[in-house]
């Protein structure tokens, strides 16, 4: 039994290890709180950057469009036969990856039992002719027009959905990140209904409350966390007045999107579906830009 003289002592360990069980509650806590701290300091900083300029615009129209919408089109972006080019350069080797009997040099992605299929780099040999699109000085004015720092090439690459009824990851509703991001599809075959067309949510690339949490999730959890249920995104649609859309188009059409704001892809019902894609990304330091 402990003597009165020994009371001191007593509340004196009880202190420390309170102390201690506090210290260690406080560095659980207190990490997330400066992850968050950051993170809301890194969005605040990209959004003041994000200032489109017509004056630097090479089609204000095109601009206005995708700032009002998040997505915009030009129709015979690059002639029909350009797209037809393209096409006969890249997809021998696009159909030889589906078949499992690619051997070539260039970088690939493959998700066999959707059906889709990547290849990169094709401008350096294999495509010469993707030049024209993936080269391009309107993409390259008009991304720079988007935001006061200027935007630079983060991927390119061929895009080949061949398997009808396969379900990849895309067809979700989805965001692709909370930074801007500018991505150009430009079709090398017409798309119809039937062959996997794009589809966007116009207006969900601006700053509104539902954003939060998906912004947040996408941050810390990655590509999870950014996908919504169905049910969800037309919730939202309905509270902040968005409207769907589905984008077909004909061969040498272009799709220009900020895919900052929700959109998903669609199942294949019949042939395939062939194009180029590029994305921009804004120029400055990872943490706050690219």
């Amino acid at each position: 039994m402990e003597s009165s003289r020994d009371y001191p002592r007593l509340v004196l360990r009880r202190l420390r290890s309170y102390g201690r069980s506090v210290t260690s509650r406080h560095r659980g806590y207190g990490e997330p709180a400066t992850r968050r701290y950051r993170y809301h300091q890194n969005k605040r900083r990209h959004l003041r950057l994000y200032e489109p300029d017509a004056g630097r615009a090479p089609d204000r129209d095109v601009l206005t469009t995708i700032a009002k919408d998040g997505v915009a089109v030009i129709r015979e972006f690059l002639p029909a036969d350009v797209a037809k080019q393209i096409d006969a350069e890249v997809r021998p080797s696009l159909e030889a990856l589906a078949a499992n009997r690619y051997e070539g040099p260039l970088r690939t992605m493959i998700e066999e039992e959707p059906g889709l299929y990547r290849l990169y780099g094709i401008e350096e040999s294999l495509s010469p002719s993707s030049r024209a699109f993936f080269d391009n000085a309107f993409l390259a004015d008009l991304a720079n027009s988007m935001c006061r720092p200027g935007m630079h090439i983060r991927d390119r690459y061929v895009d080949y959905k061949a398997k009808s009824g396969g379900r990849d990851k895309n067809v979700d509703y989805h965001i692709d990140h909370w930074k801007l991001r500018f991505k150009a599809f430009f079709l090398l075959e017409d798309v119809t209904e039937d062959q996997a067309p794009f589809v966007y949510l116009t207006g969900s690339h601006r700053e509104q409350r539902w954003r939060r949490g998906l912004d947040w999730g996408y941050q810390h959890r990655g590509e999870e966390a950014s996908i919504l249920r169905p049910d969800e995104a037309r919730k939202i649609c309905m509270r902040y007045g968005l409207e769907e859309r589905t984008y077909t188009g004909k061969a040498g059409d272009l799709i220009i999107a900020d895919t900052r704001g929700i959109h998903r892809g669609n199942v294949l019902k019949t042939g395939t579906r062939l194009q180029l894609v590029q994305l921009y990304v804004m120029n400055g330091a990872e943490e706050y830009a690219c």
